[in-house]
């Protein structure tokens, strides 16, 4: 047999026995805790009518006041930035991004005056036109994210790809231009 499990059972009346508690003992051992003076004294402070209280949430109204100005930082910054990134020039960023981007805007330009693009019936090719703006647009971003690439060469992958894509664009206007005079003379020839 374990040695506790033998000692419980020699001592088990010993055991057993519940001593009295003296419950007014304690409760004056108690109340005398509570009794004891303290030296400190409370001073009663005016509050300024130009004070603002904060009061227990003091870290909620610091973290909201830091958001509110991060934010209002943030805004301010791209309002700014959009005036001012889209006229970086090329060659500043890169000699040779800058000697493509002139090759390509000469094709480009060249196409233009092949299509009599100022003349070109907006309406009738609205879905090209639809075409070439949201290209466009997607270029003032890639130009106002230019100054954060580091690397050149993805750099002037990304440039070539919108000349590549714009030049594109210009020809299936020219097609479609082409398509839709033809139609319009065959009208024309029924007619007569």
């Amino acid at each position: 047999m374990d040695p506790l499990e033998e000692f419980i059972l020699d001592n088990r009346e010993e055991l057993d026995r519940i001593e009295e508690i003296e419950q007014e003992a304690i409760w004056q051992r108690i109340a005398g805790g509570f009794e004891q003076k303290t030296t400190l004294r409370v001073v009663e402070k005016k509050i300024s009518p130009w004070q603002i209280s904060i009061g227990r949430n003091w870290l909620i109204t610091m973290a909201a006041t830091f958001a509110l100005c991060i934010g209002v930082g943030l805004w301010f910054v791209k309002g700014t930035d959009t005036a001012t990134s889209p006229s970086i020039p090329l060659a500043d960023f890169s000699p040779e991004l800058a000697e493509e981007q002139a090759r390509y805007m000469a094709l480009i330009s060249q196409k233009k005056e092949e299509i009599g693009f100022d003349q070109v019936d907006r309406k009738a090719f609205q879905e090209v036109f639809e075409e070439l703006k949201l290209l466009e647009d997607i270029h003032g971003e890639y130009l106002n994210d230019l100054p954060s690439y580091l690397a050149k060469e993805e750099v002037i992958h990304t440039l070539t790809k919108y000349y590549e894509r714009k030049i594109r664009i210009l020809e299936r206007l020219s097609r479609e231009m082409e398509k839709h005079y033809q139609q319009e003379k065959r009208k024309n020839e029924k007619r007569i």
